[in-house]
């Protein structure tokens, strides 16, 4: 989100991506948010990623107090965050 499009980015960098590291923000500095709680498109760069064939590393990469790190990550953002997975590997996600 600061550089341009993500989804534009991953279908431009595809076969070349080894590992993606997931973090939100809101478009205006890097805020390592975990995904979901800011603005980037996961969804639609999950399906991004699944169209270019996309198999390596992902890795959460989050820069907040584990205190708020265990708040905030609520089992409605770890489904999040499988069905991002999911989507990425092409498969079907659970609701």
């Amino acid at each position: 989100m600061l550089v341009g499009d993500p989804v534009g980015l991953v279908r431009l960098f595809g076969p070349r991506l080894g590992g993606v590291h997931l973090h939100d923000n809101f478009g205006k500095q890097d805020d390592h948010l975990i995904p979901g709680m800011g603005s980037i498109p996961f969804e639609d760069v999950a399906r991004a990623l699944a169209e270019v064939g996309y198999g390596g590393t992902f890795m959460i990469e989050v820069y907040r107090p584990t205190d708020e790190v265990r708040r905030d990550l609520t089992p409605e953002r770890l489904a999040f965050i499988d069905r991002l997975r999911r989507l990425a590997s092409g498969q079907t996600p659970t609701l």
